[in-house]
């Protein structure tokens, strides 16, 4: 069995010449996108750097 591997898939989303909305982004990756999506929300407050208070909004919307 092969395994789809998310960066090819990824690239090829990205090359495609389909709109880049979060609806089609869904569509490609299914129940993956939901992780992607966390993953995203969580990457912005987990750099060292001053945010200003905004992070925690990030936050807030991962946890809901």
């Amino acid at each position: 069995m092969t395994k789809k591997v998310f960066s090819s898939d990824l690239e090829d989303w990205l090359n495609s010449d389909t709109k880049k909305t979060f609806d089609s982004f869904n569509e490609v990756f299914a129940e993956g996108s939901f992780a992607v999506f966390i993953i995203l929300l969580l990457a912005i407050p987990a750099l060292p750097l001053p945010t200003g208070g905004i992070s925690h909004v990030f936050e807030i919307i991962a946890m809901l």
